[in-house]
């Protein structure tokens, strides 16, 4: 009878197929038999989104729409930081120009819910990338954004 394993983070069936290995056994070393992923409401991937520009909105709809992410979408940084502490986001996607931005991809490292979350910034062509990096991106996308 096979083994109903929710896939999640920490989950050696969820390493395993995270890394592309085709048996989740080959992380964990032991057999876990085979493998039924829930594809239910639990396994929808959620982005925090901090940004005023329709047309970036616009785009990031699109695009994380065609990958099945959905969007939350936040205008203000005191939104986004509540949202922060209290719901898990596999993606934040802050625009740096919104007031508060730099707190928000700060709090998204300390948020024990979001620590594995990937940060993005979006950014004009002229800020210093190492100030965006400090604050805890793992990405940068340049102003303006298409798709």
């Amino acid at each position: 009878m096979p083994m109903d394993i929710e896939c999640r983070r920490g989950n050696p069936a969820y390493r395993a197929l995270a890394a592309g290995c085709p048996r989740p056994e080959a992380l964990s070393g032991k057999p876990l038999g085979p493998v039924l992923l829930k594809t239910d409401a639990a396994m929808t991937l959620k982005s925090l989104v901090l940004c005023s520009d329709d047309k970036i909105v616009r785009v990031l709809r699109r695009v994380l729409g065609d990958l099945e992410i959905e969007i939350e979408l936040c205008s203000n940084s005191d939104s986004a930081l509540r949202r922060l502490t209290r719901q898990r986001y596999e993606a934040i996607i802050v625009d740096c120009v919104a007031e508060g931005a730099p707190e928000v991809l700060r709090s998204a490292r300390s948020a024990p819910c979001n620590k594995q979350a990937v940060a993005v910034a979006i950014v004009d062509p002229i800020i210093g990338l190492k100030a965006i990096f400090s604050l805890g991106a793992h990405f940068v996308l340049y102003k303006p954004v298409s798709s």
